[in-house]
């Protein structure tokens, strides 16, 4: 009787350890399966993760909610639909400001064809109080849509230069940034922008499905681009001073190269 528990009690063991091998194996093939997933996902939608899509899936279901119970403002309904507008003022007295601050400082560097400038304390106090003052209006507008407080997180000034290159130098393959749909940017041009001074180049989010299928769109990697439609790619050009609000971590964009 004693040998025969001695027995039962080494089988089970050895089963026991069995089921803890085939759980562990199981665990790295759903493991390896996640993350060939993930990166697939990741390069078919311009960098974005999973896990920030999933964020913004559920994220807008509630501001779809609020829009259906409140009616919104064509500016929120665009920005919603599209993904960008631009705020009906114009700054050229700040972008004066911020001209004559870069011209009194010579702390900049050159990276990837880039120029970028030191944002000094002058700079950080005039942007502070542009956004305070010009732009508080349309911002409680976005803090309203957002269900949420803005908070500045990050100021950048810099020029993109001209070069002859299908590798990418300063953004300027199209991708979405790898962020949370609450991020979004504005972009203040301190001089006029033409065609010719390469500027952003933005697909909306209502046309993000055509962008992929008409080019080919596989990765941010890919060095050439199916010929698109260019009724769908909104560039920026505009007139120093005029203010862009871009989701850019919600729509296709990229940097221009001037000419």
């Amino acid at each position: 009787m004693l040998f025969i528990i001695k027995n039962n009690s080494v089988n089970y063991s050895n089963s026991l350890y069995i089921k803890i091998l085939v759980i562990k194996f199981l665990n790295k093939i759903l493991i390896f399966g996640l993350t060939f997933f993930e990166n697939s996902f990741i390069k078919k939608n311009g960098g974005k993760s999973i896990y920030y899509s999933l964020f913004d899936f559920f994220y807008k279901k509630k501001i779809l909610r609020l829009k259906n119970e409140h009616n919104i403002d064509d500016r929120a309904n665009d920005y919603l639909k599209k993904g960008f507008y631009k705020i009906p003022i114009n700054c050229k007295e700040f972008a004066d400001q911020i001209n004559k601050e870069l011209s009194l400082n010579d702390d900049q560097k050159i990276h990837n064809n880039c120029i970028i400038y030191d944002v000094t304390d002058t700079i950080k106090d005039y942007v502070n109080k542009f956004c305070n003052n010009d732009l508080q209006k349309y911002l409680d507008e976005l803090s309203k849509f957002y269900r949420s407080n803005i908070y500045l997180a990050c100021i950048k000034i810099s020029k993109n230069l001209s070069y002859d290159s299908d590798e990418e130098c300063y953004a300027n393959h199209y991708h979405i940034d790898n962020n949370r749909f609450t991020l979004f940017k504005l972009f203040i041009p301190l001089l006029d922008i033409s065609n010719d001074d390469g500027p952003t180049h933005i697909i909306s989010f209502e046309n993000k499905k055509k962008f992929i299928k008409e080019t080919g769109y596989v990765s941010r990697n890919q060095k050439k681009l199916n010929e698109i439609d260019s009724n769908i790619v909104f560039k920026n050009i505009a007139k120093k001073g005029e203010i862009l609000v871009c989701n850019t971590a919600r729509c296709f964009h990229r940097a221009g190269v001037p000419k």
